[in-house]
């Protein structure tokens, strides 16, 4: 479905009601989070000093493979000046030995809340599992105890576990943000505040919680933006007549096949802070409250049009659309009912469940009681809060 060289839409041009990605713009100034214990970012994560191998001997080197050859330049002729890459092949996540560079690191980010809990503790430790190098994660948390971090931090104590930061957000920062009877809750708005949260990092992978990561993320911490401030898949869910007319006439996207899900975001943070991604992604999500049907994942698709990469559906797969034997790639449990719900009856919950127990809640597993667990969680979800029922009936009146 999608190519891995491949760029999405046209650019808007219509800014009347969508603020425009300016190229030209002069720098913002970017508001720094204060910094959580053990946030820091090590002297890694800034670009000008990425640690990258010497270029080896021209006589050691084996014969150049096209998918993973790497153009290396040297800045200088002085002692102690390092090697620096300088472009890096769409598919070259490995060395000309077959190796990650020494010394890189992967940064992934996700938003954690207490619903869930088990989902953050899985999504990572399965990345940590498939990862092939060090990877630092970054946890923005949303009403998270003390003893929920330190579970967390407990799971993912494996031998290439970096730095674990943990970053409190305040939902009062998206109070006036539209929820849905999908996502009743406004934490996957903290999204948009990453490249805030994560001042001294150049490059993330973000991650949605409902996850099993089965490759090397390392790809993707090394993949080639061509230029484009992010990386996604195509959403699955857009081909039909209804979905076309919403992105079309809803969100004015020139091209509505080139619409991505936002479970999987490799983001240029660089780029986010230089073109003001998170400032207009907060105006797009407040001004146009009742058109954003899929929230924050809508609002990003308004400002990001034209400039992300396509990347290859593998990175983020619907557990309807993998294989029971899925080993490349990254499941994504869509839909409002989740492995760790009593009422969740699709494929991989075993396979969930295993990486469960190699966490710090081994052995949990949802309160079911003869079924009543399960009812309980379909009414609970088919409850809409007060502010739905508001924007619904402010939106009929709006189309009498």
């Amino acid at each position: 479905m999608a190519g891995k060289s491949g760029a999405s839409g046209v650019r808007r041009q219509d800014t009347a009601r969508f603020p425009s990605r300016d190229r030209g713009s002069q720098e913002p100034v970017v508001r720094q989070a204060p910094v959580q214990p053990g946030s820091s970012a090590p002297p890694w994560s800034t670009r000008p000093s990425q640690v990258v191998p010497p270029c080896p001997p021209p006589d050691s080197c084996p014969p150049p493979q096209t998918s993973f050859f790497l153009v290396w330049a040297c800045w200088g002729i002085g002692a102690g000046e390092k090697a620096t890459l300088m472009s890096l092949n769409h598919s070259a996540e490995l060395n000309l030995y077959g190796k990650v560079p020494q010394g890189m690191m992967v940064n992934i980010v996700i938003v954690a809340t207490a619903n869930y809990l088990w989902g953050a503790a899985v999504t990572v430790c399965s990345a940590l599992e498939a990862c092939s190098t060090t990877l630092n994660v970054y946890a923005i948390c949303v009403d998270l105890t003390q003893d929920d971090k330190q579970q967390l931090s407990n799971s993912w104590q494996a031998s290439n576990i970096g730095s674990i930061s943990f970053i409190d957000f305040d939902l009062e920062r998206v109070n006036n943000f539209r929820t849905t009877l999908l996502v009743k809750s406004k934490s996957p708005y903290a999204r948009f505040f990453i490249p805030e949260y994560l001042a001294n990092v150049s490059r993330c992978i973000y991650l949605d919680t409902d996850l099993i990561v089965c490759s090397d993320l390392a790809e993707l911490q090394l993949l080639d933006l061509y230029g484009k401030s992010s990386a996604c898949v195509i959403d699955g869910g857009i081909d039909t007549p209804q979905q076309q007319q919403r992105l079309r006439e809803k969100l004015k996207l020139e091209n509505p096949h080139q619409y991505f899900n936002s479970g999987v975001i490799v983001m240029d943070l660089d780029a986010w802070r230089h073109h003001q991604i998170q400032s207009k992604a907060l105006v797009v999500a407040q001004d146009n409250y009742d058109l954003l049907d899929q929230m924050d994942q809508d609002a990003l698709n308004i400002v990001l049009a034209g400039d992300w990469l396509v990347l290859d559906q593998k990175w983020n797969t619907s557990k309807g659309k993998a294989d029971a034997d899925f080993s490349d790639g990254i499941i994504h449990f869509l839909g409002k009912v989740k492995p760790w719900h009593a009422d969740y009856a699709a494929n991989f919950q075993d396979r969930w469940f295993e990486l469960l127990d190699r966490t710090a809640f081994a052995g949990q597993r949802p309160v079911k009681l003869f079924g009543a667990g399960a009812a309980y969680r379909r009414f609970v979800r088919s409850i809409p809060t007060l502010e739905m029922v508001k924007g619904k009936l402010r939106r009929l009146m709006r189309s009498a």
